[in-house]
Formats: structure tokens, sequence, C-alpha cells
């Protein structure tokens, strides 16, 4: 990933950060070698941040028309895409996340 190359979605920047942590790890790498992939997974991470917070905020405004009665509606008066069941709030399904991918690392 070049430095000015952006990721055009989550799961692409989600892979190429855990693709660096995964050669991180390995301890292979030289310190040069090592710095630079410890950059193009810091910049694939804030990517995902921003993925993220572009999520959330578009979440919010969604949520914020449902308790309102604005914007669209499905047939029962609830947002279209909540017909799908019930939706995990953001916060809890990231620690949700993160706690099943600490529980599965390695010792």
């Amino acid at each position: 990933m070049a430095e000015s190359e952006a990721c055009q979605s989550f799961e692409e920047a989600f892979r190429i950060a855990e693709e660096a942590a995964r050669n991180l790890d390995q301890g292979e790498l030289s310190l040069e070698k090592a710095i630079g992939e410890y950059e193009r997974g810091k910049r694939a991470l804030n990517q995902c941040y921003a993925f993220l917070k572009k999520a959330q905020t578009k979440i919010e405004v969604l949520a914020k028309q449902e308790s309102t009665g604005d914007g669209d509606t499905a047939a029962g008066g609830d947002l279209a895409w909540r017909d799908a069941g019930e939706v995990e709030p953001l916060g809890e399904a990231l620690g949700r996340i993160e706690r099943e991918r600490g529980s599965a690392a390695p010792d």
C-alpha cells in the first residue's frame, strides 16, 4: 500500500493491518523493513478507524431519524435496515470483536 494510496473498504484496510501485524510478529524483518511495515500497518489501522467513525456517524443519524420519525421507514414504522433483526451497538460490537481476537491470540 503506497503512502498516498487509500483502501477502498474497511475489510481491505483491516486485512492490511492484520498482515502487517503478522509480519512484525514473525520477527524476521530487518529494522528498516520492520519500521516500514509498522508504518504500513498504522496507516491501514487509521483508515479502519476512519471507516468505523463514518459508519458510527451514519448509524447515529439513522437512529436519530428513527427516534424523531424522520427519514425512510419500513411499513412497520421502523427503519428498513433494522428489519433484519436486533442491531448490536457499534461500540459493543467492536469490544466483542476485540475480546474474541484477544482470546484467540497465541501465548
